[in-house]
């Protein structure tokens, strides 16, 4: 069962190069002032192509992530993929490749989805590909105490009759306060959907599908699942094709393990308040969602939308604002909110070069417009600094944010286009 990786950077190119043939759409966005650094610059064979998957940060302030090609095994074309490891020795910065994936029948290769750490150190991740049954894994990186990680696959995905278990997990896993892990696989065996999984921490980590997203509300979904206080997960699916609307839910734990769906949003077809949402959402104090669609929106580039939970038990739906090419478009990755409640995310297409941008919005409520948001642009992406962002970002301590770019760097590596980059902003 082959990887249904789609080549979207493609996709990304040709729409850069007509925003930057035909002109700009709108008038040019605000601009803030900040600092760029690019920690580190990829060539290949130390990984290449960092994706979806947005850093990972530890407690000590050390960097983990993944590329999707690279490596020095073979058996993959262009690698099969690393875990890296960028550790902070004050402002300087050393990097590792803790992992290298293989195509051997048992590892897996080729990771998207984001990197999760618990509270022992152990690494958790997923691959849409590989694995027993060539249909993707969850596996797990232990320290040593020599700096060095032991993987081990904790999961295999199609290890039940007709893939009823999922296959192909785009995303990246959550692990709640028990140490148990959360995710979701694209496809369900049927076609229909895919579905919402569960590794119980065991000895032997138990496996079981928590709810199946097949149904004429559900669909695909490429993102990861997020917590609320109550112990309630979030998703989103973009309903089989990212033309095709998409939705955002909620599953609530009831008694015997059991799990109750609600749908609290389905966009519309024509897209004005947004089509494709392609990751997770954020959750503020007040059990607001807070999202991003990859396409929609008054320009067609993607929104950043607001849910708001009514009193009669719906949703409403906000846009907080359309991009419109010039400020960038099409944000893949989700959104991360600082203590004033301001939201930070990156573009991959679009901006001053048409390479991707980082923006940061400020909601704003008041009573000329009660519902809207200002936007800054941080960062815009040229070439050496990285192209196409596809990544979020995380925030350290001290308020600097880190990412990665699928593209960029080096640019006489990987065909003259680079290998992707790891950079920090501090606003």
């Amino acid at each position: 069962m082959p990887s249904p990786r789609r080549d979207l950077p493609s996709l990304t190119r040709c729409m850069a190069f007509l925003v930057l043939a035909c002109g700009f759409l709108a008038t040019a966005p605000v601009f803030a002032a900040s600092q760029s650094q690019v920690l580190h610059r990829f060539r290949g064979a130390d990984g290449q192509f960092p994706y979806y998957g947005s850093l990972a940060l530890d407690s000590a302030g050390n960097l983990y992530g993944t590329t999707y090609d690279g490596g020095d095994v073979t058996g993959c074309g262009y690698g099969c993929g690393t875990v890296f490891k960028l550790t902070r020795h004050n402002d300087k910065w050393t990097y590792a490749v803790l992992h290298e994936f293989q195509n051997d029948g048992q590892d897996g290769y080729n990771p998207l989805g984001a990197l999760a750490i618990d509270q022992a150190g152990n690494v958790f991740g997923t691959t849409p590909a590989g694995g027993l049954h060539n249909s993707g894994t969850v596996f797990m990186l232990a320290p040593n105490p020599d700096g060095t990680y032991t993987e081990t696959v904790i999961y295999s995905f199609c290890s039940v009759n007709d893939c009823l278990d999922g296959a192909w997990p785009e995303a990246g896993v959550t692990i709640d306060a028990k140490g148990n892990l959360y995710g979701t696989a694209f496809w369900d065996g049927n076609d229909f959907g895919g579905v919402v999984f569960k590794l119980a921490r065991d000895e032997n980590w138990r496996y079981r599908v928590i709810y199946s997203l097949a149904g004429a509300y559900n669909g695909h979904s490429y993102a990861s699942v997020t917590f609320d206080n109550a112990g309630n997960l979030y998703g989103t699916t973009n309903g089989g094709s990212c033309f095709s609307g998409g939705t955002v839910f909620k599953l609530s734990a009831r008694k015997h393990n059991e799990w109750y769906y609600t749908l609290l949003y389905e966009f519309s077809q024509d897209g004005h308040d947004g089509a494709c949402p392609f990751s997770a959402v954020t959750l503020d104090p007040q059990g607001n969602l807070y999202g991003t669609t990859v396409y929609g929106g008054g320009y067609s580039a993607g929104v950043v939308y607001e849910l708001i939970p009514r009193k009669d038990g719906l949703w409403k739906e906000i846009v907080l604002h359309s991009f419109n090419f010039n400020d960038g478009a099409e944000p893949y990755a989700g959104l991360v909110r600082d203590a004033s409640g301001n939201l930070y995310g990156t573009l991959t297409a679009g901006g001053k070069n048409g390479l991707g941008s980082v923006f940061k919005l400020t909601p704003t409520r008041n009573s000329a417009r009660p519902e809207s948001a200002t936007e800054e642009i941080l960062l815009n992406f040229s070439g050496k600094n990285g192209i196409f962002p596809y990544s979020g970002l995380v925030f350290d301590a001290n308020g600097n944010m880190y990412g990665t770019t699928y593209y960029g760097g080096n640019l006489s590596d990987c065909n003259y286009q680079g290998c992707g980059v790891v950079f920090k902003l501090t606003p």
